[in-house]
């Protein structure tokens, strides 16, 4: 087998990578598998975090790639370690393929002055708590590695019962009075970023290890400002809660990623309590304000549909008035080509609306319904233009109502402008 390191450079050579990854991750954990993008595999190859340096490795059976390595050498909190990863595609495995790819990570390891390699395995819940029978856990006994520990990845369908979160949030209600919740989409704001820190550090902490050694985390600001602008480079996004003590100290969040334009499934990423404020439900609340911002009623991807419906709803009202002082026969192109246009959006979208995924619902909805009002909305400009003419015949009144369209689309291109 050739084994060759991947160069982040190489679009072909990372495209294969990932499809390795992703097919694998599907057949191995088909229930809660959720794929990275492929643009944020590129971004941490091509250049370190602040806690890992990445290095991407290909095995090929003559001129195609069966196999791939991840091994991410530990930085600052943990020099000695190296979390190696081999994977390979089911249909080529019990081959040799994946003996030799770790054995490549190994050495990678092993140049780089670490001294204990830790890896993960991940298998279908069919399997047990210790993987019994699954290819990744088999095949890692088999070389030398041991069970220290296990996690559950568990599936929640969106949106949530209502009443079973409200229920959650009366359980020690009393108890957290005065403290506020704070939700919101994207980077850490400035002024909470350094208690963000702290607690993420704690979190390393807290969360249950077995037997694996797992080093303390130092608080650092700049470490997480240098994820967020990964998943931001990678098309990604945190949906975070925080939740502030009496005095405005931060004390808990919780932080959910997912993907804006992409939606598919999110993977809830963290959520902790400062120690001196537990057994209060600060991280229920926390967690049921993510929620909420998420897949609520009205939710981010409404929000995202909705700027997405008026710039399209911009363009039509443009387009008609354009249109207002034309002759007959461009007048009908005009009409023509913009009804097409929105029925095929209307149809793209309608389509979404029916969807099972509540993401694709929210998407779908909100811009099938936001297409149908604003193409309305272009038609009937030139009929509510007329009529005010009728009624009020002084030409100050009519100019007065084009002028207001005209500074409502300025105003609306400078805003969609700024948002998008």
């Amino acid at each position: 087998m050739r084994i060759v390191v991947v160069d982040p450079s190489d679009a072909a050579a990372v495209a294969a990578l990932h499809r390795i990854y992703v097919t694998v991750g599907q057949a191995d954990n088909p229930q809660t598998f959720v794929a990275a993008p492929v643009a944020e595999i590129r971004e941490v190859l091509a250049a370190p975090t602040a806690r890992f340096e990445f290095t991407a490795f290909l095995g090929f059976a003559g001129d195609e790639p069966v196999a791939s390595g991840w091994a991410a050498l530990g930085r600052r909190d943990a020099p000695h370690l190296a979390y190696l990863t081999p994977r390979v595609l089911p249909q080529q495995r019990r081959r040799g393929h994946g003996s030799r790819v770790l054995a490549a990570m190994e050495r990678h390891a092993a140049a780089h002055g670490r001294t204990l390699l830790l890896s993960t395995a991940v298998w279908a819940a069919e399997h047990g708590p210790d993987g019994s029978g699954s290819a990744p856990v088999g095949f890692a006994a088999a070389r030398g590695f041991r069970l220290a520990h296990t996690s559950v990845r568990l599936k929640l369908e969106l949106p949530t019962d209502r009443g079973r979160l409200d229920a959650l949030l009366a359980q020690r209600a009393a108890r957290r009075q005065r403290y506020t919740t704070r939700s919101w989409v994207g980077p850490v704001p400035a002024e909470l970023l350094a208690g963000w820190a702290v607690l993420h550090a704690m979190l390393s902490e807290d969360e249950p290890h077995g037997e694996l050694e797992r080093p303390a985390e130092t608080p650092d600001p700049d470490a997480i400002r240098d994820d967020e602008r990964i998943l931001a480079e990678s098309g990604r996004v945190k949906v975070n809660a925080a939740v502030l003590s009496p005095a405005g100290a931060l004390v808990a969040f919780s932080s959910i990623l997912t993907r804006i334009r992409a939606p598919d499934a999110a993977f809830q990423q963290g959520t902790v309590v400062d120690r001196n404020h537990r057994g209060r439900g600060l991280g229920a609340l926390a967690k049921v304000a993510a929620l909420r911002l998420l897949a609520g009623p009205l939710n981010l991807f409404h929000l995202v549909a909705l700027l997405l419906a008026a710039g399209l709803g911009l363009h039509y009202a443009l387009f008609f008035e354009r249109a207002r002082s034309a002759d007959d026969a461009e007048r009908l192109r005009t009409l023509h080509a913009t009804l097409v246009c929105a029925a095929s959006t209307l149809l793209a979208f309608g389509v979404y609306a029916l969807a099972p995924l509540p993401v694709l619902r929210a998407l779908g909805m909100t811009v099938a319904l936001g297409i149908a009002a604003n193409l309305l909305a272009a038609l009937l400009l030139p009929l509510v233009i007329g009529l005010n003419a009728l009624l009020f015949p002084r030409a100050g009144v009519t100019q007065s109502v084009l002028l207001v369209f005209d500074q409502a689309h300025v105003w609306m291109r400078v805003l969609l402008t700024a948002l998008i």
